[in-house]
C-alpha cells in the first residue's frame, strides 16, 4: 500500500508539472501575440480577419486559453511581421530576420552555372531561333 501510494504521488507530481509547463507556454505565447499585435497597431478583429479566424479565437490565444494551430501561427507571424520563433518564445527579437530570395532550382546547394536564376536554356534557344 505504501509503495503504491508513493507511485501515485510521483505520477500526479509529474502530470502537475507538465500541466504547469503547458500553462506557462500558453501564457508566454499569448503575451507575445498580444504585444506583437499592439505593436502592429491592429485590433483583435483586424488580426483575426488577416489570418482567417474569429476575434474570439485571437482573444483566447492572447489570454492563454488556447494554443494556436501551426498554420494560424505562421499566418500570425506574417501578419504581425515577427518570426514564429519569437511567438513561441524561442527568440527575444520580435522582428523577422531578412530573408534572401532564391529559386528552388538555384538554391544555395545548386549553382547557377553562369545563367541567371530565371533563365531556361530551351527557352533561350527558342528566342534566338525565331
Amino acid at each position: 500500500m505504501d509503495r503504491r501510494t508513493n507511485d501515485i504521488q510521483r505520477i500526479q507530481s509529474a502530470v502537475g508539472s507538465r500541466k504547469q509547463e503547458s500553462e506557462d507556454l500558453r501564457r508566454l505565447i499569448g503575451e507575445r501575440i498580444s504585444a506583437a499585435r499592439r505593436r502592429a497597431r491592429l485590433s483583435q478583429g483586424e488580426l483575426a480577419e488577416r489570418i482567417g479566424t474569429h476575434n474570439w479565437t485571437v482573444s483566447r490565444y492572447e489570454t492563454g486559453r488556447m494554443f494556436p494551430h501551426l498554420t494560424l501561427l505562421r499566418r500570425m507571424s506574417t501578419a504581425l511581421d515577427v518570426s514564429t520563433d519569437y511567438l513561441l518564445g524561442l527568440d527575444r527579437r520580435p522582428r523577422r530576420a531578412a530573408m534572401t530570395k532564391t529559386s528552388r532550382r538555384t538554391g544555395p546547394h545548386r549553382p547557377t552555372l553562369g545563367r541567371s536564376p530565371g533563365s531556361c536554356p530551351k527557352r533561350e534557344a527558342e528566342k534566338h531561333a525565331s
